[in-house]
């Protein structure tokens, strides 16, 4: 019953603001607010999953049309006898999860709603959700989540879904600036905002194959909730930062709690930065929906017991203070992104350091031939060798590099792997996909 009466104000607000969207296009105009941009496509090569090579097609449209986007995953494996693969064009819901993104404007504005796949989604300061990803199941699993975001200046709130196909994981934050018209600089803009996070079904495991869109719950599911509140509060502009403090108090239901602060700002108004201190109880770890946690939802220990990231907590019996440094950018080249840089670092006084490196090279800074992607994460790093072993536990590795053999046919290599413990061997394997792929330019 929750989960529809959410999924209904959730929609219900999704479709109003599309209204309030259209009515703030008419009103304000700006120099991008009629531009239109369609391109798309054609990938069609070879991909390996689970040992299994298959042929892939794929065809990704995009089209924009001011603050409006629209993408699409049109996909399609074959196997080696060109039967295509079990799961694939098999229900309504593999023809939904086509939707790549659905989306009005961009984190951080008035109003905000993406639809389809996220990939780094937070919210509010990303102390408890933060850097989350659905599609860390891709290609083999395409989950459709959601985030809305709407600020009505004295007030406003931000919401997300995880996958609308499986009403499990919903997060929410309201905000008040009660200070809104003293008029007061600086003051006038804070902000104190509560928030709420719920995990229906944290021992859920994700199925592959025909069965991978039914999303039975799991009876031995118990939902947990973390709830909390947080203050923000822009500081004086410097120059060559423009910042602002928060503060965030977090508890896990029957679990933990924590206490961070910090700032986030722009240095040199070209890298965005983000510096804090952290102060936790046992039990309490932080962002606890993270880029990983799909992976770590519901897991089987040495014991071959079954865990859910939520269980795991108890292991951590002391509390511990530690630091997290982000700096990240994103350079523009005829309104598209040309280079993405991000480096982030955690650390504290129980929980062995977790690193995050990405980079994008768009091939208009390449000789418009050559395109790259690299993300890398790792975390439980013990020691500097630890940190250089490229491959290994908690590690995801994720490259694809691209060559224009002509003005709009491409060459790409993608590759993505995971690693886990197999429970029966206790030996670490692989899960990965390769492919290589001749791709449409348009």
């Amino acid at each position: 019953m929750l989960r529809k009466f959410l999924l209904v104000i959730f929609v219900l607000i999704f479709a109003s603001t599309f209204v309030l969207a259209e009515d703030s296009s008419s009103t304000k105009k700006s120099s991008d607010s009629g531009s239109t941009s369609f391109s798309h496509g054609l990938s069609i090569g070879a991909i390996v999953i689970d040992e299994v090579t298959y042929t892939q097609l794929i065809w990704t449209p995009d089209l924009k049309f001011g603050k409006f986007g629209i993408g699409l995953d049109v996909q399609l494996l074959l196997d080696q006898k060109f039967t295509k693969k079990d799961g694939e064009l098999q229900g309504w819901q593999s023809f939904v999860t086509m939707i790549r993104y659905l989306s009005y404007g961009q984190k951080g504005e008035k109003v905000f709603v993406k639809i389809g796949n996220l990939d780094s989604a937070s919210i509010g300061h990303g102390t408890v959700l933060g850097g989350f990803s659905n599609n860390v199941f891709y290609p083999e699993l395409r989950l459709l989540g959601g985030q809305l975001d709407l600020d009505f200046g004295i007030f406003g709130f931000e919401s997300f879904i995880e996958n609308f196909l499986d009403l499990d994981i919903f997060a929410g934050r309201f905000y008040v600036r009660p200070l809104r018209g003293s008029g007061i600089p600086l003051i006038k803009n804070m902000a104190i905002g509560a928030s709420y996070f719920t995990d229906l079904d944290p021992r859920h495991v994700a199925k592959v194959g025909g069965d991978k869109y039914k999303f039975d719950d799991n009876d031995a599911s118990s939902p947990f909730s973390i709830y909390g509140i947080d203050v923000e509060v822009p500081l004086p502009n410097l120059g060559i930062l423009t910042w602002k403090w928060f503060a965030d108090y977090m508890q896990i239901q029957d679990k933990g709690n924590g206490f961070t602060t910090g700032i986030i700002g722009t240095f040199l108004g070209l890298f965005n930065v983000r510096a804090e201190y952290n102060r936790f109880s046992a039990r309490f770890v932080s962002p606890f929906f993270d880029s990983y946690y799909l992976l770590e939802r519901s897991f089987v220990d040495a014991a071959t017991n079954t865990l859910t990231k939520y269980d795991s907590l108890d292991s951590i019996d002391k509390p511990y203070n530690g630091w997290h440094f982000r700096i990240w950018k994103s350079f523009m080249v005829n309104n598209k992104e040309a280079v993405s840089i991000s480096l982030k670092y955690w650390a504290n006084e129980i929980e062995r350091p977790k690193a995050e490196f990405s980079i994008h090279l768009d091939r208009s800074l390449l000789f418009n031939k050559l395109e790259f992607d690299l993300y890398y994460s790792k975390k439980d790093i013990r020691n500097l060798q630890d940190a250089l072993t490229i491959e290994g536990l908690n590690t995801i590795i994720t490259w694809r590099t691209g060559y224009m053999v002509s003005e709009n046919v491409m060459i790409a290599v993608t590759y993505m792997k995971t690693f886990i413990k197999n429970p029966d061997t206790g030996l670490l394997e692989g899960q990965e996909s390769t492919s290589i792929q001749t791709e449409l330019k348009f």
